[in-house]
């Protein structure tokens, strides 16, 4: 009788010369040690994928900044030729006025 009670006494049967209990704390002490599963593969493509949108982004900015250089540097050539004659007109009527008066000044 003593050794059905002994039987009975043990909370669980050992295996391999482990009880269940030892067994179930290393499984429980090799999961909280795991990381937790993370795809690589999965966060580089989402870098990728943001990486070119911003590179597409600096692509058509830099294409807008040079056709706003070349528009802003039309204006200054029209703008330029527009009020180049007049100022032409200008500069030769002051000169002319200054060498008619200079003119004057050695005549009289």
């Amino acid at each position: 009788m003593s050794d059905s009670e002994s039987a009975a006494a043990a909370p669980h049967p050992t295996t391999g010369g482990k009880s269940m209990e030892t067994v179930q704390a290393q499984q429980n002490r090799i999961q909280s040690e795991r990381q937790p599963y993370k795809s690589w593969r999965k966060k580089y493509r989402k870098m990728r994928v943001k990486f070119d949108g911003v590179l597409e982004e600096n692509k058509t900015l830099f294409k807008q900044e040079h056709k706003l250089d070349g528009t802003a540097k039309r204006l200054r050539e029209e703008l330029e030729y527009v009020h180049a004659p007049a100022t032409i007109k200008f500069c030769a009527t002051c000169t002319d006025n200054t060498t008619v008066n200079c003119w004057r000044s050695c005549l009289t």
